[in-house]
């Protein structure tokens, strides 16, 4: 057993070294790292993998599916492989613990999934804060690859978070709970300097070396600007890959991911970002793609749970009818009409990108996301509406000294019934006098519609 947790610890220190002044791709608020990597280093090899049986029964049950059959290496049941993207997200590991996973595990697990006739769906069962840059980019772009070989969904429940989030937008369909977050599209490196620690303790590091760059990043002195620029560069450059490999896997452009500046975001605004395609319990998501995937009628909308007056459904569907002709309801023309639809969602994520996005929505988001989200507006006429509109701070600073005209009290007062009125005495005696009236209209009502009378 102690054999085991020493086989362990080289992974640690691997994963330590790998993350020490590289790029990195976890969430901001992400706190668990040094506890992951106590448990990683405390861990027992033999009694995790004998407990890998036991969490693919988990896997499946969490979809409403029975038992895990015994005979795949993933999870599987009803033609769906269920793979777990959990915990932190590691280079050159092959399992997958709960806490840490491996992308060499995922990897493997897809391969195995695909090659396997009895496998309809892959299922990522995503639960992240993220992970390392090293292997992510590669592991994702396989499972973008799998797609034409079988398609995949990523279920979000409830964390997919940078690195995570990376994988989880290469499947055909991603899929989030209601209370679940995604993005932080951003990498991110770290330097620790204890020199001014060991200083006040009396203790001064020297360094006696050869080559200029022999102790660039060293934690006993600060960044010289010439080190911190070429790690910037590198920075720059894994940003540059995870920008380019989201927009690939969604279909949006770069500088739509570029734009979003590594927030972290909910499932709604997610959705209207085009970073997911539905709001769904797993278990619903899973129902759905299948009864898609098999041309069932049955299942409901996939594409969000807003229901059918949801614009974007709706304008799928138009144009999903629109392209089927009669007598042409054949594999192609419903190849065709799937196609089409997923372009007129394309076009919508870019209408509404296109209106938050604008320089006519600074100072108005309010007004900006009403167009996007429950209007059907073009951009440029949004642009427009944007443009004519008053700033929102300056909006709510001039409503107080808007006194020379009363439009509600001049309103009141033409009221022909005799018990309405502004009055005439200042603004709050108004107020109080039209209270005081709607009150006791309210009370005579109840009187009549039952009979009781009750003091106003």
């Amino acid at each position: 057993m102690s054999t085991n947790r020493t086989s362990a610890r080289p992974n640690v220190r691997a994963i330590v070294d790998g993350m020490n002044l590289k790029a990195a791709m976890v969430a901001p608020h992400y706190t668990g790292l040094a506890a992951a990597l106590q448990e990683f280093a405390d861990a027992d090899y033999s009694l995790e993998e004998a407990a890998w049986e036991h969490r693919k029964n988990e896997l499946t049950m969490a979809y409403g599916f029975g038992p895990a059959a015994s005979d795949k290496p993933f999870a599987f049941a009803n033609g769906v492989a269920i793979i777990p993207v959990h915990g932190m997200l590691v280079n050159r590991f092959s399992y997958s613990w709960g806490f840490v996973t491996g992308y060499n595990f995922i990897r493997l697990q897809t391969e195995a999934a695909v090659a396997d006739d009895d496998v309809k769906l892959i299922a990522y069962d995503c639960n992240s804060y993220g992970g390392m840059v090293a292997g992510c980019f590669e592991t994702a772009d396989e499972l973008f690859a799998s797609r034409d070989a079988k398609p995949s969904i990523a279920l979000v429940d409830s964390n997919a978070y940078s690195a995570c989030y990376a994988l989880a937008s290469s499947a055909s369909r991603v899929v989030v709970t209601q209370s679940s977050g995604v993005g932080s599209v951003g990498v991110v490196a770290m330097h620790v300097n204890f020199g001014p620690m060991l200083k006040e303790a009396g203790i001064e590091i020297e360094f006696i070396y050869a080559g200029a760059h022999k102790v660039d990043g060293n934690p006993y002195e600060a960044l010289p600007p010439d080190v911190r620029k070429s790690i910037q560069t590198s920075i720059n450059k894994s940003y540059t890959t995870f920008v380019n490999g989201v927009a690939r896997n969604r279909n949006l452009s770069a500088d739509t991911v570029r734009g979003t500046e590594a927030q972290c975001y909910d499932a709604e605004d997610a959705l209207a970002l085009g970073l997911i395609d539905a709001i769904q319990p797993p278990a619903t998501a899973i129902e759905a793609y299948l009864d898609e995937l098999s041309g069932s009628d049955d299942g409901e909308d996939e594409t969000d749970d807003t229901g059918p007056s949801d614009p974007t459904d709706q304008q799928e569907q138009a144009m999903s009818d629109k392209n089927i002709q009669p007598g042409a309801e054949g594999q192609n023309s419903a190849i065709d009409a799937k196609a089409v639809a997923a372009s007129a969602r394309q076009a919508e994520r870019e209408r509404m990108s296109g209106i938050m996005g604008c320089d006519e929505a600074k100072g108005k988001s309010k007004l900006a996301n009403h167009l996007a989200l429950s209007t059907e507006m073009s951009v440029e006429g949004a642009k427009q509406v944007l443009a004519a509109a008053a700033p929102e701070q300056a909006q709510a600073a001039a409503a107080p000294a808007a006194t020379e005209a009363n439009p509600f009290k001049e309103a009141m007062n033409a009221s022909k019934n005799p018990d309405v009125g502004a009055g005439d005495g200042d603004a709050a005696a108004a107020g109080a006098s039209v209270e005081g009236s709607v009150a006791s209209r309210i009370l005579s009502a109840q009187h009549k519609a039952t009979g009781r009378k009750i003091a106003a």
